[in-house]
């Protein structure tokens, strides 16, 4: 179920940032989870170099967006997939299957094999991959509007998450993550 605070957060996100105002929800949900959880701690936030970073839509091979974690030691490639929606249920498997996306997805772009997929993730993640230092990671950040029933099943999904991608660092962020980052952020503790 997608979270009240969360709807009102997309909402007021487009107020403080103009250039976000004519985005649909979504995509204002991404910026917005880019924004509190890799650009609140004194790094420049650049709202039109944040839109170009998404590259959601067809054939964006399960990428919705593609940076470089300005925070990290190794200017880590981060790959999100991003779901704002009202679903029934978040599970292993569905999880698994988007990210799934993903994984194939890399292992075509590293053989340089770019047909059929959008021009724009190619050229991010070709960007994100030479702003890479040596000793950085990619990692796979999955931002969800939807809740997990508890923390139980959100370490379990994790887990086995992370079994089936060994080569990447996987993240899940559910409502309540991205909430508490929000309130944290806004808070003056990150």
């Amino acid at each position: 179920m997608e979270s009240t605070f969360l709807v009102s957060r997309v909402k007021a996100f487009k107020e403080k940032f103009p250039q976000f105002k004519s985005q649909q929800d979504y995509i204002v949900f991404t910026g917005m989870c880019i924004y509190y959880f890799y650009f609140t701690s004194g790094d420049a936030f650049d709202p039109d170099q944040v839109l170009r970073s998404i590259v959601d839509g067809a054939n964006d091979g399960g990428i919705d967006a593609v940076l470089n974690d300005p925070s990290s030691e190794g200017n880590d490639l981060i790959l999100i997939q991003s779901k704002y929606y009202n679903a029934a249920d978040v599970t292993q498997d569905k999880i698994v299957g988007e990210l799934s996306k993903i994984n194939e997805t890399v292992k075509k772009l590293d053989k340089y094999k770019t047909e059929g997929f959008k021009a724009d993730m190619v050229s991010a993640y070709r960007n994100g991959i030479s702003e890479m230092e040596d000793d950085g990671n990619k990692r796979i950040v999955f931002f969800t509007s939807d809740e997990i029933p508890s923390k139980k099943t959100k370490n379990s999904i994790l887990k086995a998450v992370q079994s089936y991608f060994p080569d990447f660092d996987v993240e899940l962020n559910f409502s309540d993550d991205i909430q508490s980052q929000i309130e944290l952020s806004e808070n003056g503790k990150t």
